[in-house]
């Protein structure tokens, strides 16, 4: 049996960026996912501009995903078919299955230590002392 602080359910985008940060702050999660491998999906995510892409490598997942994506420099701007301007941008583009399995994969590279370190948390489990009156005995947390 496997025992974990926190379970997920669902493995979107939202699910296994939860389970990813949880992994990394060294709280035991886990994911749960009809899905091993996200299947391929027709939807398409963008990340973009200087602040957003901070906030991003900020989480420790970045340069994972960013291998996924596709560098786009300029963004052109149309209106009914017809281009009217051109301006250089720091834009990703991915689809949305590879943005999820690149973070599922950033979140499996948590290291052997902290595996170690989290089932020895688990395997020892809560400690109790007894503590002794004259009328009862109770069961309390230890120190």
């Amino acid at each position: 049996m496997k025992y974990t602080d926190i379970a997920i359910i669902g493995g979107g985008l939202a699910g296994s960026t939860a389970a990813a940060m949880l992994g990394r702050a060294g709280i035991s999660a886990i994911l749960i996912d009809p899905h091993p491998v996200y299947p391929s999906d027709f939807r398409v995510e963008k990340l973009s501009g200087r602040d957003q892409l901070e906030r991003f490598r900020k989480t420790g997942l970045a340069e994972m995903i960013l291998r996924a994506a596709t560098h786009d420099g300029e963004n052109w701007i149309a209106r009914f078919g017809y281009p009217l301007d051109k301006r250089p941008r720091q834009q990703y583009g991915l689809s949305y299955d590879a943005l999820v399995n690149a973070i599922r994969a950033a979140s499996a590279c948590v290291t052997s230590s902290r595996l170690r370190r989290l089932r020895n948390r688990l395997d020892a489990g809560p400690k109790f002392r007894t503590q002794s009156s004259s009328s009862s005995s109770s069961l309390s947390p230890s120190a």
